[in-house]
């Protein structure tokens, strides 16, 4: 233990400063994502939202905190982009909501009530994308305000989906290829 505190002092000191604010610990379910343009960190933890800001030295501070959508403490996965956070839950719904004060902006519902396998948004904001566990996906054009997931190809048969730097679409699927598209 002598020989990595040395090393740490060696080092910049503050390797390993606490970046958040003094906040209760956070607790399953949980789940945290980042706004790519903002750094912003969206966290879901036991039924509660909260949204953390960086400042000028990179230190995070509470923005917004509720549990208006989340009261019922099941699982849920989060992602924000822009002014909003997208919150799906175990049930397939998902809760669009304001970024700055958390409260509800719309409301969808999965295809099946499938529970949602991976949510994301993209690196310029403008799309939301959730994943379900039965190979479907959902994609919201934020810009537009509506859902564009009729327009995608090989619905049901979705096992991966990411966005690229330029916010391209990538869709991997069973025939083991990755397609993608541009916003």
């Amino acid at each position: 233990a002598d020989r990595l505190s040395g090393l740490l002092r060696m080092g910049n000191r503050d390797a390993f400063r606490e970046l958040r604010p003094d906040l209760p610990p956070w607790k399953p379910p949980f789940d945290v994502a980042m706004d790519h343009a903002s750094g912003a960190l969206a966290v879901y933890s036991d039924g509660n939202v909260i949204v953390l800001e960086p400042d000028a030295e990179g230190l995070y501070h509470l923005t917004a905190e509720g549990s208006a959508v989340a009261e019922d403490d099941q699982p849920a996965l989060i992602a924000v982009a822009g002014e909003r956070v997208l919150l799906a839950k175990e049930s397939g719904e998902i809760a669009l909501l304001d970024r700055a004060t958390l409260d509800e902006q719309e409301r969808h519902q999965l295809a099946g009530d499938q529970p949602p396998k991976r949510v994301i948004a993209s690196p310029d904001g403008r799309f939301f994308a959730v994943l379900a566990h039965d190979g479907r996906l959902w994609l919201y054009d934020r810009e537009r305000g509506t859902d564009v997931s009729a327009s995608l190809p090989r619905q049901g048969d979705i096992l991966a989906v990411a966005f690229d730097d330029e916010s391209n679409l990538l869709i991997a699927d069973r025939t083991t290829r990755v397609r993608a598209f541009p916003p």
